[in-house]
């Protein structure tokens, strides 16, 4: 078959079209169904069964920095492996903790409504400018992802990659509501993991080993440099618990049925595992492949290029589905507290017509954001790091002991914060 850019034939171009053109569709299906804000930000309970809200937990949690930035540091520094390994334990401790006391708040929707139910006004304000924080590290590196992916295989300018990467989001975001958000990230959970696996099967045939692939297999193929620092470093970071206003907007889904949030968090740990070690797995096969480290740019993308006809456009689809389930996901977050908690209070006679173009406004600015961090493009898992720092991550422990029963008063919020 002819090949046209960067070795990608028509077939896996193809692919990658399609794939964006279904997002959209799904995104103009539930249109007509968005007519005022509170259809925009809500969705009953009811109709999510544990195992969407799996997917869709899970499709937003793996993001653009998990597969690009955590390969890149594997095979330049492979203690990282530590981080990616520990990674499922943080869904197990996740579960004890939320569902401790998340029953106390079934009656919330939205990171900042608990925080203000636990700390008045001062928690509320300062969870809107954590998940501000949160949404614009997210957001940013997501789309500087896309536009890196679609600037490498498709030889289209960086910038013009990234305005692609903001229309084809915000398409879909604006249009589909919170509806669209969960059928979308159902989607993508289904596109990217089966697509990976897929993957590196299909690079173990190209890899010469000796004997089966399994017991080739040598962490001394890795070359790690352990660090007691680091690793308990990594180690720590791969288990804090999560509790980032995108995930709590869909833990309170089951506030008030703690049984099924307990299933929901049991599977997510099951599905987490081999998923992975599947990125264990990749890294693995670049070392071998390459064992020099000549590699350059993004270490995946040297990968991809790897892969055969098809499996190729499949891959492409797959990063581009990890980084879209995460980037709107926080994009809707982000805009119905804003909205919701704070134009709607502060704001009482605004009518649900007019919040509702606030909210698509939001979601608008937010996705504009990448042009100014453009400087940090080359930097995503690093950025991601900092950023997220100093957004939801500062409520982690208040948060996780008030959920466990502990009374945390105001005074000494102001000082853990």
């Amino acid at each position: 078959m002819q090949k046209y850019l960067n070795d990608l034939t028509i077939l896996d171009i193809t692919i990658v079209i399609f794939h964006l053109a279904i997002c959209i569709g799904i995104g103009f299906y539930h249109l007509k169904s968005i007519k005022t804000a509170h259809d925009f930000c809500t969705i009953k309970a009811s109709k999510i069964l544990p195992s969407i809200l799996v997917c869709t937990i899970f499709a937003t949690s793996i993001s653009g920095g998990t597969i690009i930035g955590l390969i890149n540091e594997i095979y330049s520094n492979p203690i990282v492996l530590l981080y990616v390994i520990t990674q499922p334990f943080y869904w197990i401790i996740t579960s004890k903790i939320i569902t401790s006391g998340l029953y106390k708040f079934k009656d919330c929707t939205t990171l900042t409504q608990v925080l203000y139910h636990i700390w008045g006004g001062l928690g509320k304000y300062v969870g809107i400018y954590t998940v501000i924080i949160d949404s614009i590290a997210f957001i940013t590196i997501q789309l500087l992802a896309f536009a890196s992916i679609c600037s490498y295989f498709f030889e289209i300018d960086y910038i013009t990659s990234l305005v692609i990467g903001i229309v084809v989001i915000n398409a879909y975001s604006i249009m589909g509501g919170f509806r669209g958000i969960i059928a979308i990230d159902v989607f993508q959970f289904l596109i990217f993991f089966v697509i990976i696996p897929v993957s590196y099967v299909v690079t173990i045939q190209t890899v010469s080993f000796t004997g089966n692939f399994v017991n080739s297999i040598s962490l001394s193929n890795y070359n790690i440099e352990f660090s007691l620092p680091i690793a308990i470093g990594l180690i720590t970071a791969s288990l804090l618990p999560e509790i980032a206003a995108t995930f709590m907007q869909r833990h309170l889904m089951l506030a008030d049925n703690t049984k099924a949030l307990k299933l929901v968090f049991k599977k997510l740990f099951i599905v987490a595992i081999p998923f992975m070690l599947s990125i264990c797995l990749i890294g693995y096969l670049i070392i071998v492949k390459s064992p020099n480290k000549s590699l350059v740019s993004d270490i995946i993308f040297n990968y991809i290029d790897w892969l055969p006809l098809g499996v190729k456009g499949m891959m492409i689809s797959g990063l581009f589905a990890i980084i879209m389930s995460t980037a709107d996901s926080h994009m809707n977050s982000a805009s119905v507290i804003i909205s919701n908690d704070f134009f709607k209070v502060y704001c009482p006679k605004i009518g649900e017509k007019r919040l509702l173009v606030i909210i698509k406004g939001v979601i608008l600015v937010l996705s504009l954001f990448p042009f100014i961090l453009l400087i940090y493009k080359d930097t995503l898992f690093q950025l991601m790091a900092i950023l997220r720092t100093f957004g939801t991550n500062i409520l982690v422990v208040p948060l996780s002991v008030s959920f466990l029963g502990y009374n945390i008063v105001k005074n000494s919020f102001c000082i853990v914060f």
